[in-house]
């Protein structure tokens, strides 16, 4: 069987729940750099940006 990229975009978006590259972009941005930072109150819907 031979993966393709899309294959593991799919696999990543279904376990991080992200529903687009830029949805998940914002979801590692805000779990693992907005604390250190000092953002972690910015809000953001579940769909992405606010």
């Amino acid at each position: 069987m031979s993966c393709t990229v899309q294959d593991h975009l799919k696999s990543i978006f279904a376990k991080s729940g992200a529903a687009s590259r830029g949805d998940l972009v914002a979801r590692l941005f805000f779990d693992h750099y907005a604390g250190p930072l000092g953002l972690g109150g910015v809000a953001r819907s579940t769909a992405g940006w606010p």
